[in-house]
């Protein structure tokens, strides 16, 4: 989004909540304009308008949002019905009936989310030696407790702009690299 989209989307906002631009000096406008602008960069200026008007006609409280919930609002937009926890729970369960010796294969099968919530093959192994009333409820409440912040984690990364990604990402190298030389 460019910094002229930026105009256009805080002008409709403005029209929507007058009471948050009341005031505003020129150099607080310009400042409000520069730090949406980066907030929204690496988006395309009608999801970024689809989003202001979804926020806009739900709004129940009439305080103009912040770039997190237009955010949030683009992460609805873009939703594709991804995999809920029990989905994810059922696929670990098929994955299980074969993992006592191919656990290995049946996890290399499971999508990626999934993997990470349960964490490891031998896992899987461990799992399909447990007892069916404690792998039904404590394990899979566990699961599906892991499950959803992982996906939580992943939906509220996907809401940073590439910018700071690329900044943590860098410090993340940067800490790798201090790591192994103070080792």
């Amino acid at each position: 989004m460019t910094k002229q989209d930026t105009y256009q989307v805080l002008a409709a906002l403005q029209a929507f909540y007058p009471d948050s631009f009341r005031g505003m000096t020129d150099a607080a406008a310009q400042l409000k304009v520069t730090l949406w602008q980066e907030q929204f960069a690496d988006e395309p200026v009608a999801l970024v308008q689809a989003a202001v008007k979804a926020y806009v006609s739900t709004d129940k409280k009439g305080f103009m949002p912040v770039p997190g919930q237009i955010k949030e609002q683009i992460a609805i937009l873009q939703d594709k019905g991804g995999l809920n926890e029990q989905y994810a729970w059922e696929l670990v369960t098929n994955a299980l009936r074969n993992s006592s010796y191919g656990s290995l294969e049946e996890f290399a099968k499971l999508p990626a989310d999934v993997q990470c919530a349960v964490g490891s093959p031998n896992t899987l192994k461990t799992w399909a030696q447990m007892n069916f009333g404690e792998l039904q409820t404590v394990i899979a409440s566990n699961f599906k407790r892991d499950y959803r912040a992982i996906v939580a984690q992943k939906r509220d990364f996907a809401k940073v702009p590439e910018s700071a990604k690329r900044m943590i990402t860098q410090n993340q190298i940067e800490g790798a690299d201090f790591e192994r030389d103070g080792a």
